[in-house]
């Protein structure tokens, strides 16, 4: 029998990376759709295929086979560590929203030049944190290593809070992405 899970939400909800993770705990293959999509359009942007030339993009697109689009996912994940390696950030606070039930909640990440100096849920009501009571330790425990490491990377939590803490983590991410500079 043949499985296929489609997970479906707003960015920055962390589908990427509950996806990944339930592939690697269900022994499933993870085929990350939106980066295909993005490298077919950095494939078009490098010919010079204009956004208004769809019959160009649909010939294009259709016509990538597995090793061009192999080839061009490696070239988007070299330039995405080049851009980590060097990014410095806008000054400022970042957020990016989550949806827990109904309500909608903020992670909001304070940077200056080169350094992370705050990472909070700002708009957690007593409701939500009732329902949902492992987002505010999960949270807190997220924030103090990656204020004490100055990176997402390699950030620890426990088995029983792994999908909040995923979920948390992403949407902090989404939010850094918000403050990097960009590479020009």
């Amino acid at each position: 029998m043949i499985y296929n899970i489609a997970i479906d939400g707003p960015a920055g909800a962390g589908k990427s990376t509950i996806a990944k993770k339930l592939a690697k705990d269900l022994g499933f293959v993870y085929v990350d759709t939106g980066a295909m999509y993005r490298c077919a359009t950095l494939d078009c942007l490098n010919k010079n295929i204009l956004p208004e030339e769809l019959e160009k993009i649909e010939t294009k697109t259709l016509s990538l086979d597995n090793s061009e689009l192999f080839k061009l996912m490696q070239l988007a994940d070299e330039k995405s560590k080049e851009t980590k390696e060097t990014a410095y950030y806008t000054p400022g606070i970042y957020t990016s929203c989550l949806m827990l039930g109904e309500e909608t909640v903020n992670v909001a990440v304070t940077v200056d030049e080169n350094h992370i100096n705050s990472v909070e849920i700002v708009n957690l009501s007593d409701s939500v944190a009732t329902m949902y009571p492992l987002v505010k330790p999960a949270m807190e425990d997220i924030s103090n290593q990656i204020i004490n490491n100055q990176s997402t990377d390699d950030i620890t939590y426990s088995k029983s809070n792994q999908y909040t803490s995923i979920v948390l983590l992403d949407a902090v991410n989404d939010a850094l992405s918000k403050a990097k500079i960009r590479a020009t």
